[in-house]
C-alpha cells in the first residue's frame, strides 16, 4: 500500500486534486480530504453589540453596577466559577474528513487522535502527522490518497502537473 499526502491553501485546490485523483483511476474509498479550523475561544473574540463590537475585556452581564469581563467566568454549577476555556459551542473543534466512496461525498467530524491515526496508518511518521494536523488548524487542507502504487504514481503526476 502506498500513500500520497498533499497540502493545499484552500478547499477549491484540494477538491481539484481529489477530482484529478479520481479521474486517474484511484478508487473513491482510497481518497480523503482533511480539513480543520483553528481552535478558538469565543470568550476572547469580539462580539456584536449595539453599533459596535464588544471586546473580550469589556464588562458585560449586569443591569446595574460593574459586570464581569467577557473573558472571565461569571458563574458555575456547584463550584468556584473557574473556567478552563472549554464548553461553549463556538469553541467546538471542527476537523472534518471527507471520503468519496461509491461516487458519493461523505463528511464526518474527526478528533485529533483519529486524524493522526489516519495519517500514521497511511505511512507518515508521528512528527509529520502532528505537523500536518497543526497545518489543518491554520487553514490548510490535506488530500490523502492511499492506494496501489500505479494509481498513486499516476495521480501524483497529474496532481503535481495541475499546480
Amino acid at each position: 500500500m502506498n500513500a500520497l499526502c498533499r497540502s493545499f491553501e484552500n478547499t477549491a485546490d484540494a477538491e481539484r486534486a481529489v477530482r484529478t485523483a479520481l479521474a486517474a483511476g484511484v478508487p473513491g474509498e482510497d481518497v480523503r480530504m482533511l480539513m480543520g479550523a483553528e481552535i478558538h475561544n469565543a470568550r476572547n473574540e469580539p462580539r456584536g453589540g449595539f453599533a459596535t463590537a464588544i471586546g473580550s475585556d469589556e464588562r458585560v452581564g449586569t443591569f446595574a453596577g460593574e459586570g464581569a469581563r467577557r473573558n472571565q467566568p461569571r458563574g458555575s454549577f456547584a463550584g468556584e466559577g473557574a473556567w478552563d476555556g472549554e464548553g461553549g459551542f463556538a469553541n467546538a473543534d471542527r476537523d472534518v474528513v471527507v471520503t468519496y466512496s461509491d461516487g458519493r461525498e461523505l463528511s464526518r467530524v474527526a478528533a485529533h487522535h483519529t486524524l493522526k491515526r489516519l495519517l500514521v496508518d497511511a505511512g507518515l511518521n508521528d512528527d509529520v502527522a502532528e505537523s500536518d494536523i497543526r497545518a489543518l488548524h491554520h487553514g490548510r487542507v490535506l488530500v490523502l490518497v492511499v492506494s496501489g502504487a500505479a494509481a498513486i504514481e499516476q495521480a501524483a503526476g497529474q496532481i503535481d502537473a495541475a499546480d
